[in-house]
């Protein structure tokens, strides 16, 4: 896991970045970012195990910034609170309900889906990559739990 971690982090030439963005296309756009993952040694042919590597190798492709801050619902809280200052769509702040429908994911295709939804709102924050790979590879209930928590932090 570090060690596709650190290989991924050696990626900032524009175009692979890009290629790591359509990872989740069709038609053929996807292509060059499988090659990327496979390359670093992701088994891309099994669609399942794979998930977890492409849905973080499409959020570096953001060029999001790295840094240790927790697990990633730390991330979608302070962007939440940022980018919706109270915001509210039936009486709901928009990010909260997106990040709820993130959580009642129960297997990895709509976890990619509802992640890939989500990630633009983190454009101006930072992930702690590492974490985020191991949660996604752990998925259950478990890991759930301690992002619901995170986001929803008492006091805020």
């Amino acid at each position: 896991m570090k060690d596709f971690i650190s290989k991924l982090f050696q990626i900032t030439d524009p175009g692979r970045l890009a290629a790591l963005k359509r990872i989740f296309g069709t038609g053929g756009s996807e292509v060059e970012g499988l090659k990327i993952l496979a390359g670093l040694g992701v088994k891309v042919s099994d669609s399942i195990e794979s998930i977890p590597y492409k849905i973080v190798s499409y959020i570096y492709g953001r060029k999001i910034p790295n840094e240790k801050v927790g697990n990633i619902a730390n991330s979608f809280h302070h962007a939440a609170f940022i980018k919706e200052k109270g915001a509210k769509e039936n009486g709901k702040l928009y990010f909260d309900s997106r990040f709820d429908a993130l959580l009642a994911s129960r297997d990895y295709t709509a976890l990619k889906n509802h992640l890939i939804k989500i990630s633009p709102f983190l454009d101006e924050h930072s992930i702690d990559y590492e974490i985020l790979l191991r949660d996604l590879i752990t998925w259950s209930p478990d890991v759930r739990d301690r992002w619901i928590e995170t986001y929803y932090q008492p006091g805020e």
